[in-house]
């Protein structure tokens, strides 16, 4: 058995949220039995006087006539809909400029290879011997019976 209800067990009670051993202890203690009277007692004038002040608000005589109002969606709020245009605006303004971007950041990146490219074949045209035939060329020029030597006799 146990000694009173918490706090909890009496607002499950009040919600219809019973175990059985809750049920018997309200029964046969009434101090508890009081505290969920006590309870039940003022969740019905809360209720009574909300439906009357609503009742009163709307200018109609029973419950059975009042309706919930109409909940405005997301996107029925007016500052929404300015909002999603400008998002719109500033997209379809960004894109093009994104694009503009990258496409200015592959010329540059294609104009520094071709420079790369140009300064390559300028060193290769601008050898005496062509790069596979410079070790040869070294031999000719400095060896014994070199050209050179040759020349100068």
């Amino acid at each position: 058995m146990i000694r009173h209800l918490s706090p909890e067990q009496i607002s499950q009670w009040a919600i219809g949220d019973r175990t059985a051993e809750t049920e018997q202890h309200a029964k046969e203690c009434a101090a508890c039995r009081e505290a969920i009277d006590r309870l039940q007692g003022s969740l019905e004038l809360f209720r009574d006087s909300i439906r009357e002040l609503s009742e009163a608000r709307l200018g109609v005589g029973s419950r059975a006539a009042w309706t919930p109002p109409r909940a405005r969606s997301f996107w029925n709020r007016p500052v929404m809909r300015w909002a999603a245009a400008a998002a719109a605006v500033v997209m379809v303004g960004a894109i093009p400029a994104y694009k503009g971007c990258e496409d200015s950041q592959r010329r540059v990146a294609a104009a520094k290879q071709d420079a790369v490219l140009l300064q390559e074949v300028d060193a290769g045209l601008s050898r005496s011997v062509p790069q596979p035939l410079e070790s040869w060329s070294s031999l000719m020029l400095t060896g014994p019976g070199s050209v050179r030597k040759q020349q100068q006799q």
